[in-house]
């Protein structure tokens, strides 16, 4: 199917490998990059010369380029972000271009099976593997995936050789628990993220020009943002739904 329509656009996951699309990000957090990006400039900062056209997709999926190379305002956003503040706008670019992903999966809690069904919509499939570590390994760097280091197991303990064989002590009293105290801020855990919509609409251009490709694959990103946080009811008593009514009311 030609590059470009609709179809393969939706089906479409990079593959590149993490540390090309890192090494771009840090290149131009650090140091700067051209204005407009190309194979050859890749090739310049470092990105082997068979991975830069894999890159140069990547980039584009995560909405950091558009179609000419340019940079966009998340490029910009990742380059003036604080070491505090680089993972939370990292998620905003990759929850935005991974949304069809994450309407499926929370990589942060469900499991590795679980994640790899979510890219089975995907081509080519040959090289699902490869999307999904990429896609895992974005997510560990924008802190939605958490590494927990394993506890490592004491040693067992060796009895002195001539020790003398001692009585087993009684079993100690159990103390009880504290109570735990519920955060009342937990309360509010079933109210809509609008995050997700704002990392959305951050996506939009700010010379105010963009393709119909990606014109179209905003609004099905949006579009399936919305259906994600609101479900769609046949209640026509929302009191704050003043379309019946003809407007609103002084």
């Amino acid at each position: 199917m030609p590059k470009g329509t609709p179809a393969s656009d939706e089906a479409y996951a990079p593959y590149a490998p993490y540390k090309a699309v890192h090494d771009v990000i840090v290149r131009y957090r650090d140091r700067g990059l051209p204005d407009s990006l190309t194979p050859a400039v890749l090739s310049q900062v470092g990105v082997a010369d068979g991975m830069t056209a894999r890159t140069m997709r990547a980039l584009r999926f995560l909405g950091l380029i558009d179609e000419s190379g340019a940079r966009q305002e998340p490029f910009e956003r990742l380059k003036q972000a604080t070491t505090s503040e680089y993972p939370e706008q990292l998620a905003q670019v990759i929850r935005a271009a991974y949304l069809p992903v994450f309407t499926i999966v929370n990589p942060a809690e469900d499991s590795d099976t679980a994640i790899a069904d979510a890219f089975r919509r995907f081509e080519p499939s040959a090289q699902r593997g490869k999307m999904i570590a990429l896609f895992r390994s974005l997510c560990e760097e924008a802190q939605i995936i958490t590494q927990v280091a394993p506890r490592p197991r004491p040693a067992p303990r060796r009895a002195a050789p001539d020790a003398p064989s001692q009585r087993p002590r009684p079993p100690a009293e159990k103390r009880s628990d504290p109570p735990v105290v519920r955060d009342h801020k937990d309360d509010d855990a079933t109210a809509p993220d609008y995050r997700l919509i704002s990392a959305v609409i951050q996506q939009l251009p700010r010379s105010g020009k963009w393709t119909r490709e990606r014109r179209d694959r905003w609004l099905l990103t949006l579009t399936s943002a919305v259906d994600l946080l609101f479900e769609v009811t046949n209640d026509h008593s929302d009191p704050v739904d003043v379309g019946a009514g003809g407007g609103t009311h002084e």
